[in-house]
C-alpha cells in the first residue's frame, strides 16, 4: 500500500467548490495521510490533518511570472511553478507521493491512485492547444499522441520532480 498526501491549489473563484471537492476526496479516495490546501487567502477548515499553506512563502509570486509569460497566460504559468515548487518548500512535511488536484475537481466514485505499488495516471482525449504551444516554445515540438496527460488531477513523485 503506497501512501501520499493530497495537494489543492484554490484560486478564490473555486472556494465554494473547494469544500465539497475535499468532502468527496475524503470519502472516496483511500491511503491518502494529509491535505494541504495552497491559495493566496487563508483558508481555514476545522478538520483534522487538512492545512493551509500560504503562497506568499515561495520564492516567485504571479506578478513576476507575468513579466515572462504569454498575456493572459500568467495564472496557469504560476500555478504549474507552485506545483513543481512544492516538494521543495515542504521538505520532509509532505510524503514522497502527492496527490495535485484542481479545486474543483470532485471524485465522484473510489478512485485509487497505485496498483501493486505502481502509480496509475489518467489520460485525457482533449485537445487545448495552448498545452502543445507551451511544449512547442519550452521543449521544441508540439502534440506528440492522439492523447495528453494534462488532466485534473495528478500524482507527483518526488524523486522525478525535484
Amino acid at each position: 500500500m503506497e501512501t501520499f498526501d493530497i495537494l489543492f491549489l484554490c484560486h478564490e473563484k473555486d472556494r465554494k467548490i473547494l469544500e465539497e471537492s475535499i468532502k468527496y476526496a475524503q470519502k472516496n479516495i483511500s491511503d491518502f495521510r494529509k491535505i494541504f490546501i495552497l491559495s493566496r487567502e487563508d483558508y481555514f477548515l476545522n478538520e483534522k490533518d487538512i492545512f493551509f499553506i500560504d503562497e506568499k512563502i515561495f520564492p516567485f509570486s504571479k506578478k513576476e511570472v507575468e513579466k515572462y509569460a504569454p498575456k493572459g497566460r500568467a495564472g496557469w504559468y504560476f500555478q504549474q511553478f507552485l506545483k513543481l515548487y512544492f516538494f521543495r518548500i515542504m521538505g520532509n512535511k509532505v510524503l514522497d507521493n502527492l496527490l495535485v488536484v484542481d479545486a474543483d475537481t470532485i471524485f465522484l466514485r473510489k478512485t485509487e491512485f497505485f496498483e501493486n505499488g505502481v502509480p496509475c495516471y489518467n489520460i485525457d482525449e482533449g485537445f487545448h492547444q495552448p498545452y502543445y504551444s507551451v511544449m512547442e516554445r519550452v521543449f521544441g515540438f508540439g502534440k506528440q499522441k492522439d492523447f495528453s496527460g494534462i488532466t485534473h488531477h495528478m500524482l507527483f513523485q518526488r524523486k522525478y520532480v525535484e
